[in-house]
């Protein structure tokens, strides 16, 4: 009797082994990705999430937090995309913090949350990004909780305010740092 108890239990771990994998199979399909297999950076969607939950943590306990957007004047051709997409792993991992959140909004534009960091103490790491991105010209505007706003889309719509004023006032050809299409939040 205890032969055909362990034989059922085994078919019960198997049935339920089976369910689980299914289970999280159906989950990866039916949610999109939080990163970008390629460049291994947050998707926008996620990084909404996220800079919400950092501003709901600076606003608790007085915490700054900012904001910085990346644009890159294009257009790449696709050897050049390829080329940044391979080194914004290491560019993540040489400029930013591990608990930096650093996010592909669309093509050419990205955006990063600095946690615990004011926009006077960003500035260190917008010179590292420069840095980092050599040889693609980043351009880079930054925003910042609780100075400017303690709203997530007000902080990005700034910070890219800032990048495209001072891609003007540096020469750079409007239609090269133009925003093609709808935004990430579209």
């Amino acid at each position: 009797m205890n032969a055909g108890l362990g034989d059922d239990n085994k078919g019960r771990t198997f049935v339920m082994s089976a369910i689980t994998h299914l289970t999280q199979y159906a989950r990866r399909r039916l949610l999109p990705p939080i990163y970008d297999e390629a460049t291994h950076w947050y998707q926008g969607w996620y990084f909404d999430l996220r800079l919400e939950e950092e501003l709901a943590r600076g606003k608790r306990y007085g915490i700054a937090v900012a904001v910085l957007v990346v644009l890159l004047p294009g257009p790449f051709n696709r050897q050049q995309a390829k080329d940044l997409n391979a080194r914004l792993p290491d560019i993540a991992a040489k400029a930013l913090r591990r608990s930096d959140i650093p996010a592909l909004l669309e093509e050419n534009e990205y955006a990063i949350a600095l946690p615990h960091t004011s926009p006077q103490q960003a500035e260190t790491v917008v010179r590292r990004l420069v840095k980092s991105f050599s040889g693609f010209a980043p351009i880079i505007g930054v925003a910042g909780f609780p100075d400017d706003s303690d709203d997530s889309a007000q902080l990005l719509l700034i910070a890219e305010h800032r990048a495209m004023s001072a891609a003007l006032a540096a020469g750079t050809p409007a239609d090269a740092i133009r925003r093609r299409g709808k935004t990430h939040r579209d």
